[in-house]
């Protein structure tokens, strides 16, 4: 059994493949689970398999400065789900210790939102473009409802209900669809984009490039558009910023009431919100800060 993993054929796609293909976990997970394990074999297969395997790969994404500890935390998990599973499987016999703490990492987000004032811009955008709906539907998701980018490139055309008007969306962690209120601004603009640009197709957008199995939008097209229109703007940010300043600015309309916000940003725990929360105090005590000082400032 110990040959198998330790072979030859320790990097085969049709190894790893079965092995994560028996998870019963989303296939957006089996998927990033399958692109990092190549980061682990490659070191398994550079130092062979011992108990304390595990151990010694989380010191050398340890020692690596190129990876942030989230990445390094997903690395990781994935070593760490591979092996317990090929355990399962039977495919390693050897006794490994598969108990080895994550990464700490810190609560508070390194990565800043969409500002009000480029909020503003994007909005220009949207309305000097009328005839790019395809863009500005997409726009419309990530602003005013907060799509994460799996959920926007996931809708299907029966998931949306303009006579309702609601989406309904499969959540981060979900195995069923939620109703998705659809702001005012959002749903004119999507009404136009399927009464005018939409056929009777399953996704609401497809790949123009065709390299997705099922020629729907993948998360790195839906990327690839929005960074662009972000860079004619001139806005250095990336696509989760919309729903780091969708959250925030919810946060910011409905103070203390973080129970009536998860209802429209969809996190599945108070905690997550938390984390927001404490940026604005963040940002409103480093206020408090500098005017501490404003007498001493060094003109």
């Amino acid at each position: 059994m110990n040959q198998l993993i330790a072979s030859s054929d320790l990097l085969s796609q049709r190894f790893y493949d079965a092995v994560f293909n028996s998870l019963d976990v989303r296939a957006s997970t089996i998927t990033d689970y399958k692109y990092r394990i190549k980061h682990f074999l490659v070191f398994v297969e550079q130092r062979g398999i011992d108990y304390n395997l595990l151990l010694s790969y989380k010191r050398s994404l340890e020692a690596n400065e190129d990876y942030g500890v989230s990445t390094k935390n997903k690395y990781l998990t994935a070593a760490t789900t591979f092996l317990r599973q090929c355990r399962e499987l039977g495919f390693i016999t050897t006794e490994i210790n598969c108990r080895v703490s994550f990464f700490t990492q810190s609560k508070k987000h390194k990565k800043f939102g969409i500002t009000e004032n480029e909020a503003s811009r994007i909005c220009d955008w949207i309305r000097v473009h009328p005839n790019k709906t395809r863009e500005t539907t997409m726009l419309c998701l990530l602003l005013f409802q907060g799509l994460r980018q799996a959920e926007v490139c996931n809708i299907k055309i029966s998931d949306v209900n303009l006579g309702q008007r609601v989406v309904f969306v499969k959540g981060k962690g979900r195995d069923d669809k939620d109703p998705v209120h659809l702001h005012p601004n959002t749903y004119r603009i999507l009404k136009t984009y399927i009464d005018t640009t939409v056929a009777s197709d399953a996704y609401l957008f497809y790949s123009k490039s065709c390299k997705s199995e099922d020629n729907r939008l993948t998360e790195r097209g839906l990327r690839s558009i929005i960074k662009s229109i972000l860079s004619d703007l001139g806005i250095d940010k990336d696509v989760h910023g919309f729903r780091h300043y969708f959250t925030t600015h919810l946060i910011k309309m409905m103070p203390g009431e973080l129970t009536k916000v998860a209802q429209f940003t969809r996190h599945r725990s108070l905690e997550m919100l938390s984390v927001y929360n404490d940026a604005l105090l963040d940002e409103e005590n480093n206020t408090i800060f500098d005017n501490a000082f404003e007498p001493l400032l060094v003109r």
